[in-house]
């Protein structure tokens, strides 16, 4: 959101489907990738941002100093994850938002995770990891460059 308005509805590209997670039994992954549509907003919606139709689909957001990409929880822990596309495509910001339950050293494997799309997509961008959870309430950024990534 920015000033009120929806910018984009960034859909599910994996979902969460082992141990405690069975998101297939009620939701459906977003299979189009690299692709957006028009959503129509609900009128409770409508009535607070003005808006009748907001994007919705795989994209990033694109400003005249950056362009920021949205990773979804499971996708960081999926073998093709969406940032490695985006890194590609010259993304400099990537979010990651996490719901996940309490896990004995899941934290350190999800920071394993983001260390190693930093310097994967390091490579071509300075890049720019933000990751949140709800449970802890924690928003990290890494800001690592090569030199920074060797030294972990």
């Amino acid at each position: 959101m920015l000033n009120r308005k929806i910018l984009l509805i960034r859909p599910k590209l994996y979902l969460a489907n082992d141990g405690n997670y069975r998101e297939l039994r009620y939701f459906t992954p977003w299979f189009r990738h690299r692709n957006v549509e028009e959503f129509h907003l609900p009128r409770m919606i409508r009535n607070i941002t003005g808006q009748t139709l907001v994007p919705i689909g795989d994209a990033v957001i694109s400003t005249i100093d950056t362009c920021v990409g949205v990773e979804l929880c499971e996708e960081l822990f999926t073998p093709n994850s969406p940032h490695i596309g985006m890194g590609l495509d010259g993304v400099e910001i990537f979010t990651n938002s996490s719901g996940s339950h309490h896990e004995l050293r899941k934290l350190s494997r999800r920071v394993d995770l983001i260390k190693e799309a930093t310097l994967k997509v390091s490579q071509t961008v300075h890049s720019h990891v933000e990751f949140s959870s709800k449970n802890r309430c924690l928003v990290q950024w890494w800001n690592l460059s090569l030199r920074q990534s060797a030294r972990m």
